[in-house]
């Protein structure tokens, strides 16, 4: 069987965590770009804003904010998890075509992760 690869926290997952703490904090956007807007040389919000409303990846330095601000590991947080449990679609018989779809992506995911661990 073929050992399943995945990120510990989704972008989605991120963001969502981001926002819980912000609110919980009572922090917003203009909040967080002048605790960061010095040691990331941030010209103005926009990469806060990518943060938390963004509909994009993150990449590096959005990730180095986001494990300051949530007391992350930038490791933990681009840590990659492998299981062994199947992958379960929503139809009973197998399909070839689909099968290696999946495992395209599956590489394909692979490399975005190993490409931001080496722009870090």
């Amino acid at each position: 069987m073929e050992t399943n690869r995945r990120v510990a926290y989704t972008d989605s997952e991120i963001r969502k965590l981001m926002k819980n703490k912000m609110k919980d904090r009572n922090d917003n956007v203009s909040d967080l770009f002048q605790r960061y807007k010095n040691s990331f040389n941030l010209k103005d919000n926009t990469i806060i804003n990518d943060i938390v409303s963004g509909n994009i990846m993150f990449d590096v330095d959005m990730l180095n904010i986001v494990s300051d601000y949530l007391e992350i590991s930038f490791e933990e947080l681009t840590r990659i998890i492998e299981d062994k449990d199947e992958v379960k679609f929503r139809k009973n018989e197998e399909d070839e075509e689909l099968d290696c779809f999946v495992k395209i992506l599956s590489g394909l995911f692979s490399e975005i992760i190993r490409h931001k661990k080496l722009n870090q």
